[in-house]
């Protein structure tokens, strides 16, 4: 009884995974080249605050130095709840950003500014929806 319920377990954990899997690959950015790399924010005070981008993510990085996809909260919603998610991009010369929306979360939008190949501009940063300057660190 114990075997069958341990294939029944795996079973079912493989086929959730890749369910999870699918829906993950749904809520991708594609963030523009000059924005990929890592960019750590001016103000010495911040600590390690910043960002990361790559081809198919934004992460932000607190002044901990603790790294979190920005979808990831969204995506968490969508496989506890089925609740759809929608994910905008605008990109155009030297501007980016995302709009995340559900149907039942506030919206959330991540602005970003080119300043420079090395300096860049997070347009509404929270809490107080005020410009923060980042370097690029690589």
């Amino acid at each position: 009884m114990k075997k069958v319920l341990v294939i029944f377990l795996a079973v079912l954990t493989s086929s959730c995974s890749k369910e999870l899997q699918e829906q993950a690959d749904e809520l991708k950015v594609s963030p523009p080249a000059w924005l990929h790399g890592s960019w750590n924010n001016k103000d010495e005070a911040s600590g390690n605050k910043g960002w990361k981008f790559t081809a198919g993510a934004a992460v932000q990085i607190d002044a901990e130095g603790n790294e979190t996809n920005i979808l990831a909260g969204f995506f968490l919603l969508t496989a506890l709840t089925g609740e759809e998610v929608t994910v905008e991009e605008f990109n155009s010369q030297g501007f980016y950003s995302i709009r995340i929306t559900s149907e039942t979360s506030a919206d959330r939008r991540f602005d970003f500014s080119r300043i420079s190949d090395q300096e860049m501009s997070w347009d509404n940063a929270q809490p107080l929806n005020m410009p923060e300057r980042y370097l690029k660190i690589n």
